[in-house]
């Protein structure tokens, strides 16, 4: 136990290290930049804004990070050591988590351990701690990583309400709350809170019909009756959000993203156990199929030959996949992407762990861990340009070029909403930039729930700027940007035209021009 206690210490460091190192590096991103952007309203406003139908994300991932940007600040390590802080909360949960496992046995009698939990547990953390995938989420202002930790942490909860003895009230009571919590973070996450249902619903449906036939059982009808309790805890308590979510699923529906097919799911398997969905690994269609082929062979080996305890790790796994090919199949808009897998791949992680642990033969499990672990640390050094501290000059440093050459009255303009936010961002307490596009805000395909009326500047008020000059922001990203081509009024003059290159594959730089404004005739 102390060796495995020391283990456990040793992989939440490594993991917290790997997390926080370079954690402020990178400039924020779009979707970054709009969670902060978010915590600028007022409280209430905040959480209507999470309401509307074309927002996407609920409200609790920002409710969080607004009281912890309140208390370690708004700097980009600030902001995303929340994320890297649930990441290390994630890899300790998963050592509870298969550690109870373990006593998840038949209905009608304690389990009696399983000798091999302890391996499988140290290995899942391990491999929860050095995937690509879950680092990332860590590194994000995001709430991806903040789902998985609850979702994880709700799961143990779940697993220690469905012991045959123990404090079954104040469990599921807590996994409840941790549900609830999981459904109000990411939308995503209500997959995989369907796919907890589904296992306590058959588990609990087991028990009950073995009483039916006259076997002693440990369940009572006091416990199914917290089970239902905290059921409708549940439900009630997310739907004030259901519809919401339904209105919401409209919007993404009718958004531009392709549908996904059936042949892209080994794709998003593939790049969410071995890479991060930023920084895909070019390999060709034979090692896509042969990985999502053996988590395929590991899921049906628990299956066949697992009991409960492999089967929760199965429908935890299976199910959110499932469901959400089954919306992209019948929406139109594909979401089997590797960043909306960062919860179900915690259960594909811990099924190899499981399987790898339980192999009898000390060489060969001592090389299928060593085998793990490489793979891991492989992805880590594929993915480092990404979740390294490496940094290119982005968005805070063609900010920053124009905060240390403008004169105080010239203003900042943006030309598309995807520099606005990151320019606000890098712009805060200095000045405020506005955007000036041909478009009106609801057509816009990210973010035009964080704007407001007064964010905006029309065409024929920048030919009325009085200034000497005005500084323009502008990007190719995410939309065709002759969508929000505003042109500058005839008496501007390009001085000073420069381009900084940001992070990511799908940003483009950020454009930064300098106008020289020549006093217009009468």
């Amino acid at each position: 136990m102390q060796r495995h206690r020391f283990l456990l210490l040793l992989i939440l460091l490594a993991g917290a290290a790997i997390r926080f190192y370079g954690l402020g590096a990178k400039s924020l991103w779009f979707d970054e930049a709009l969670s902060y952007r978010l915590l600028q309203f007022p409280l209430g406003e905040m959480i209507a804004r999470t309401d509307d139908p074309r927002a996407v994300h609920p409200p609790l991932y920002f409710l969080a990070l607004r009281v912890w940007s309140g208390i370690w600040g708004d700097s980009e390590f600030a902001l995303r050591s929340l994320a890297a802080v649930c990441g290390v909360a994630a890899i300790l949960g998963t050592y509870f988590l298969m550690a109870e496992l373990s006593n998840v046995s038949r209905h009608d009698r304690p389990s009696t351990g399983d000798p091999s939990a302890g391996t499988a547990a140290l290995l899942a953390a391990a491999l929860i701690a050095f995937s690509a995938l879950q680092i990332h989420a860590s590194k994000q202002v995001r709430g991806y990583s903040m789902a998985t930790a609850l979702f994880i942490w709700s799961s143990w909860a779940l697993l220690c309400a469905l012991r045959p003895r123990g404090r079954t009230a104040y469990f599921w009571g807590l996994y409840a709350l941790l549900a609830l919590a999981v459904c109000y973070t990411h939308h995503i996450a209500v997959l995989s809170v369907l796919a907890q249902g589904t296992f306590g619903a058959t588990y609990l449906a087991v028990a009950w019909y073995s009483e039916c036939r006259g076997r002693s059982s440990a369940f009572t009808a006091r416990q199914t009756k917290y089970a239902l309790l905290a059921a409708g805890v549940i439900l009630l308590g997310f739907s004030p959000s259901a519809s919401t979510l339904m209105r919401q699923a409209d919007t993404v529906r009718s958004s531009e993203i392709s549908q996904t097919t059936v042949f892209d799911i080994p794709q998003s398997v593939f790049t969410g156990l071995l890479t991060t969905w930023a920084e895909p690994i070019p390999v060709g269609p034979l090692a896509v199929w042969s990985f999502f082929g053996i988590l395929v062979l590991v899921l049906l080996l628990l299956a066949a030959r697992g009991g409960w305890n492999a089967w929760y790790l199965v429908l935890t796994g299976l199910i959110p996949l499932i469901l959400a090919f089954l919306f992209s199949a019948f929406s139109g808009r594909g979401i089997v992407r590797p960043r909306y897998l960062t919860i179900a791949q915690v259960s594909w992680l811990c099924s190899f762990a499981m399987v790898i642990s339980r192999v009898p033969f000390r060489v060969e499990r001592s090389i299928l861990i060593c085998l793990s672990l490489g793979l891991s640390v492989y992805s880590i050094s594929n993915a480092w340009a990404v979740i390294g501290p490496s940094a290119t000059p982005g968005m805070r440093e063609a900010v920053q070029h124009i905060l240390t050459r403008r004169e105080p009255d010239e203003p900042i303009i943006a030309r598309s909403p995807y520099v606005l936010f990151g320019a606000s961002y890098y712009a805060r307490g200095v000045t405020r930039p506005l955007l000036c596009v041909s478009e009106s805000r609801t057509d816009f395909k990210h973010g035009s729930t964080h704007l407001r009326d007064d964010d905006f500047i029309s065409p024929d008020d920048l030919s009325k700027i009085t200034a000497t000059g005005a500084w323009v922001l502008n990007t190719e990203a995410y939309e065709n940007p002759e969508r929000f081509l505003c042109r500058m009024p005839p008496n501007w003059k390009l001085k000073e035209r420069r381009e900084f290159q940001q992070d990511y594959l799908w940003e483009t730089p950020v454009i930064v021009e300098h106008y020289e404004i020549a006093p217009q005739s009468d």
